[in-house]
């Protein structure tokens, strides 16, 4: 008989094969979180579709971790992460995401507002709601997408039957474990401000980040796992104050690659830092993230227009010394032609945005072909090979 998640015990409730048209939830269930399981497939989201807090456990398989509401997560190696707020996952491949409670105080809250709270052996009266299609992200929020399958347990699930769902799930929706991370860390430009004058085709709704160039590259290669730590207003100092607990959690000895893409000190300079001393906490960044296990791929500074001629002097010294290898990371991330050179928005209108500094979704599309010709050559890859293109839903 061909396994289905109903055979598991503590089994109460599943979506259903793919609700993303809308599936109510159930008004009530009796549902222990101290020994409960819910897991959900979705896409697109910018954190995980279902909220964790307190005392639960986040079991991600194959996707991004939920940075922004929990501060601990325990992975399926069992190792305890401490991780920083602020990162995304820009993933359109489907991803799998694990509840596990473990304690009276868990808290399960699906992100249109349906909660259930941890009364051990109760049946929480709840309000309803539904899953499926979710547009109402925007802002730090920047992707909306669909959810696909909701499956609750009230009972821990032994090792055994976890790989039985996971595989299940993994095989129904096609997803496929990451052999590579890649984490954007950087400012406004690497978020991916003010991408969105077309928002994204299909239904989907976009906020201010939509098509930053993080999102292009996780769209085109799904076997990397990409996570968005782009901030906007970010300076090299703070990148480099809060690494050890912003991104250093995230590296993984399992996968085969794990890459840093570097954005510019470009607000340092903006913000009157001495060059000098922006390039000594930015070496620092890399070497500190060298000896964790990271490789650095640091992108050049493009122009912008408030700069004033000292700024652009050092912009200029900054992207000529990245290029000659003076500051030890492992490649460069050259500037496509559209937007090198000084007042390069004056050649290239419609790769900018209104202010002159971030970029149009145009504008951004061309940084990510140049920065995937950088990040293939990690892997050896001919130029231009997409290998494991994202599937159309």
């Amino acid at each position: 008989m061909p396994f289905i998640p109903s055979m598991l015990p503590g089994y109460v409730w599943d979506s259903g094969e793919d609700p993303r048209a809308g599936t109510e939830l159930p008004r009530s269930v009796s549902i222990n979180l101290q020994t409960a399981e819910v897991w959900i497939v979705s896409r697109g989201h910018g954190t995980c579709p279902l909220e964790l807090g307190r005392n639960g456990e986040a079991m991600y398989y194959a996707g991004g971790m939920n940075a922004n509401s929990i501060q601990a997560v325990n992975w399926f190696d069992g190792s305890p992460r401490q991780l920083e707020g602020g990162t995304f996952w820009p993933q359109l491949a489907p991803t799998i995401h694990g509840f596990r409670g473990n304690g009276p105080s868990s808290i399960v809250t699906f992100i249109n507002g349906l909660e259930y709270p941890a009364i051990p052996a109760s049946t929480p009266a709840t309000s309803g709601g539904m899953i499926g299609k979710d547009t109402s992200f925007n802002g730090i929020y920047p992707f909306a997408g669909d959810v696909y399958r909701v499956l609750i347990y009230s009972a821990n699930l032994s090792s055994a039957n976890r790989v039985h769902l996971l595989t299940y799930l993994r095989d129904r929706y096609e997803v496929e474990p990451y052999d590579a991370q890649v984490i954007f860390d950087g400012s406004s430009l690497e978020a991916g401000y003010n991408s969105v004058e077309n928002r994204i085709l299909n239904g989907w709704s976009g906020g201010d980040h939509t098509y930053g160039y993080p999102w292009h590259i996780a769209h085109t290669r799904r076997n990397w796992k990409c996570l968005n730590h782009g901030i906007c207003g970010e300076t090299i100092k703070h990148l480099h104050d809060h690494a050890a607990a912003a991104i250093d959690p995230y590296f993984d000895v399992a996968l085969g690659e794990n890459i840093i893409v570097l954005g510019s000190p470009t607000n340092d300079l903006l913000f009157g830092a001495n060059l000098a001393d922006v390039e000594d906490v930015y070496m620092q960044y890399v070497a500190d993230r060298q000896a964790v296990g990271f490789k650095v791929l640091a992108q050049l500074m493009p122009d912008r227009a408030n700069f004033s001629a000292g700024q652009r002097a050092d912009m200029d010294i900054f992207n000529q010394r990245l290029v000659a290898g003076m500051y030890g990371v492992d490649k460069v991330g050259l500037l496509p032609a559209s937007l090198s050179g000084f007042s390069w928005w004056k050649t290239n209108p419609s790769k900018a945005d209104s202010d002159l500094t971030h970029l149009s979704r145009f504008g951004y599309q061309d940084w990510a072909a140049a920065t995937l010709t950088a990040l293939d050559s990690f892997f050896g890859l001919p130029i231009g090979m997409n290998h494991r293109l994202l599937k159309p839903f």
